[in-house]
């Protein structure tokens, strides 16, 4: 038997969230069986726990979609990996919340052994920034682009991989706290969000022409992006922090042209090969191990402390610098 992370009702997440004893697996063909290492929490898994609309899942349900692992035994068929071979799970994989779990070979990738398991949980958000530049507006070097959530995972890695890239970035935030660690990491321009943004943010690049905003706020954060775009530029939505449909005004549409997008990182893998695909997640999670890309982290609960860490992960930012990550395999004393 091993422990797994599962609930069986809906409601509140520290409620309902609890620690079972379910079945051993041996890996089938083409399987691997993985020890996983390290699972980052995120607000969709939540959603799901309070049967939120679009989030619903059949229960009983072992949340986590991802994970990082080590792999511990093989099935047959399998001649890319060996065991102890450390993977990032790359598609969609129900029920990582547990301390071991078999999963189809083809969706696990080898990462650097050198890396924090911790950072490379969050791989899948670097590939949402990754391909933010590459699949929404055409980018050049000396471009700038404005983001609101600056202080997200996601927003970090923009900064980050902004840099490389010699894009310049403005970055909101919802408090001044934030403002330090976000130019320290290389924004170029860190803002509070407020009214005024448009003039600040006019003030802050010299009046510099911005094509691309990057939204994930939605609401009444989306038509003050609008208005730090140029002519003929476009707001992309990728998240609700807000929890409201993104506002904009027609007349922006019209005459500014405006363009107002979804960004989803599922599109942007289904049209790539998964060679090209492989190679980008090998170069990021390289950049992980090399110290390059990184993001704050809150803090790490092993298993047995789940409802502290679905408790932990649902405060608001200002509470909650970074992500959480769970780490089923670990004891209290080494997280």
């Amino acid at each position: 038997m091993i422990k797994a992370a599962r609930y069986a009702r809906y409601g509140v997440p520290e409620d309902v969230i609890e620690v079972v004893e379910i079945p051993d697996e041996s890996p089938d063909k083409g399987q691997a069986l993985l020890d996983v290492e390290a699972v980052s929490i995120w607000p969709h898994d939540l959603y799901s726990m309070q049967n939120l609309k679009g989030f619903e899942e059949r229960l009983p349900h072992i949340p986590g979609n991802k994970c990082i692992g080590t792999v511990g035994a093989l099935g047959a068929g399998v001649t890319h990996l060996k065991e102890g071979d450390r993977v990032n799970v790359t598609h969609i994989a129900p029920g990582t919340w547990r301390e071991r779990v078999c999963l189809d070979a083809e969706n696990l990738r080898r990462v650097p052994a050198n890396a924090d398991v911790a950072q490379l949980s969050l791989l899948g958000n670097m590939l949402t920034s990754y391909y933010a530049f590459e699949d929404i507006v055409p980018l050049k070097k000396g471009d700038w682009i404005i983001q609101n959530g600056a202080n997200s995972s996601c927003g970090q890695f923009i900064i980050q991989m902004a840099k490389l890239r010699g894009i310049h970035t403005v970055n909101v935030v919802r408090r001044p706290e934030i403002v330090p660690y976000l130019r320290e990491i290389g924004g170029d321009v860190v803002l509070v969000d407020g009214p005024d943004l448009a003039r600040d943010v006019t003030e802050a690049t010299n009046d510099a022409p911005i094509p691309l905003a990057i939204d994930l706020a939605a609401g009444d954060a989306t038509q003050r992006l609008a208005d730090c775009v140029a002519q003929d530029g476009t707001v992309a939505c990728y998240g609700l922090m807000s929890d409201e449909s993104a506002k904009i005004m027609v007349s922006d549409l019209m005459l500014k042209s405006i363009r107002l997008v979804g960004y989803f990182m599922g599109h942007s893998r289904r049209n790539r090969s998964h060679e090209e695909f492989g190679r980008v997640h090998d170069d990021l999670a390289d950049l992980v191990a090399d110290g390059v890309l990184f993001a704050q982290i809150a803090a790490e609960y092993p298993l047995d402390a789940v409802k502290a860490a679905v408790i932990h992960q649902a405060k608001e930012s200002t509470e909650r610098p970074g992500k959480i990550i769970l780490r089923p395999n670990a004891t209290a004393e080494n997280t």
